[in-house]
């Protein structure tokens, strides 16, 4: 029986993801999350990326004006005047959002009536969730409220 031989193959380039071209590895930052340990972007695509993030905040404010026109029929000026109205903080809980998205804190959740639309505010994530996952009914929001203080009182009388 032949003995089998392991072949290792070093790989010594890689294909940026940006430029679409073929590159030695030292031509891409360091990252031990891939597989590889460098980075998607080589270093050149990368520079000119960090160079360019006001092109990049004003795509997201067209793309957060699209949505909230289309979504909710307001503009980014009345989102504006909502989140100066509230001073940057949710209208439940009163804190500011704390969530981040890539490194990123997200703007407050638009809160609206699903049957008329109509905007109520602005929310964290975690209180926009439990608007959400009850259903903006008032009669879950207080079974839960009461089931919260029972369970209190059910732990006070067990200790």
């Amino acid at each position: 029986m032949a003995d089998k031989v392991l072949v290792v193959m070093s790989c010594t380039t890689k294909i940026c993801i940006g430029c679409k071209q073929e590159k030695s590895l030292d031509e891409f930052y360091k990252n031990r999350d891939h597989k590889d340990g460098r980075a998607s972007y080589c270093k050149v695509c990368r520079k000119l990326n960090n160079q360019q993030p006001y092109i990049q905040k004003i795509h997201r404010d067209r793309e957060h004006q699209y949505r909230l026109n289309k979504t909710y029929g307001i503009s980014l000026k009345e989102y504006d005047q909502i989140f100066e109205k509230q001073k940057g903080l949710c209208a439940i809980c009163g804190q500011s959002e704390t969530r981040k998205i890539r490194g990123v804190i997200p703007r407050l959740c638009t809160d609206h009536d699903h049957k008329t639309k109509k905007v109520r505010g602005l929310l964290c994530h975690h209180c926009n969730l439990i608007l959400g996952n009850a259903k903006d009914d008032i009669i879950i929001l207080e079974k839960t409220i009461n089931y919260l203080k029972e369970s209190k009182l059910m732990v006070k009388d067990m200790t």
